[in-house]
């Protein structure tokens, strides 16, 4: 799936469940610009293909457990328990969602999906490629 934003970036994503060997990286390209993240099995930065080092905001973590944001995760929970809103919350979900949803029906149909989603809400989002098939 691309998606593209109006300033011009377009992100990839790239999902099958049935290959036997994981890959966990993000890319995100404009015309000028590329960023890409391998998330495993060793976690890395790239600009324009030149690495990018992040400097550790823990000292006291490993760096691979801090760049996949889990320390990010358990002090997002800590805010929470403190009665503070969660900086990811059901809105974000929903974002996602929109997603989810426009991608598989453009893999259904063939056909860009313009977003937000106007299709259905109350199936699950794989049921339009199904009904395809």
């Amino acid at each position: 799936v691309l998606v593209h934003f109006a300033s011009g970036a377009v992100a990839r994503v790239e999902v099958d469940w049935r290959s036997p060997s994981s890959i966990w990286d993000v890319q995100v390209s404009s015309d000028t610009d590329v960023v890409r993240a391998d998330l495993l099995p060793v976690a890395d930065l790239e600009h324009n293909g030149d690495p990018v080092t992040l400097p550790p905001r823990h000292h006291d973590v490993d760096p691979h457990v801090e760049l996949l944001g889990h320390v990010a995760q358990l002090q997002d929970l800590a805010r929470v328990v403190d009665g503070q809103a969660p900086s990811v919350d059901v809105r974000f979900g929903r974002e996602v969602l929109q997603i989810v949803y426009a991608a598989y029906r453009a893999a259904a149909n063939g056909t860009d999906e313009p977003l937000p989603f106007t299709g259905r809400r109350d199936v699950t989002p794989i049921t339009p490629w199904r009904q395809s098939r």
